[in-house]
């Protein structure tokens, strides 16, 4: 039998912030996940996951 794993897919969303908070977030997003490709988007996917579970 073949096990076949989840594949997560992906969305670009795209929006307006200003520049301080871009600022903030590359820096946070670079400390804590690295210099790597897709550091902006686990802490952006992270950000909203924190939102809507406070808002709920």
């Amino acid at each position: 039998m073949i096990q076949v794993e989840k594949v997560k897919k992906y969305v670009k969303i795209e929006g307006w912030i200003s520049q301080e908070l871009d600022i903030m977030v590359r820096d946070k997003a670079a400390r804590k996940y690295g210099l790597r490709r897709g550091s902006l988007s686990k802490a952006l996917e992270e950000a909203l996951k924190m939102w809507l579970a406070n808002e709920a």
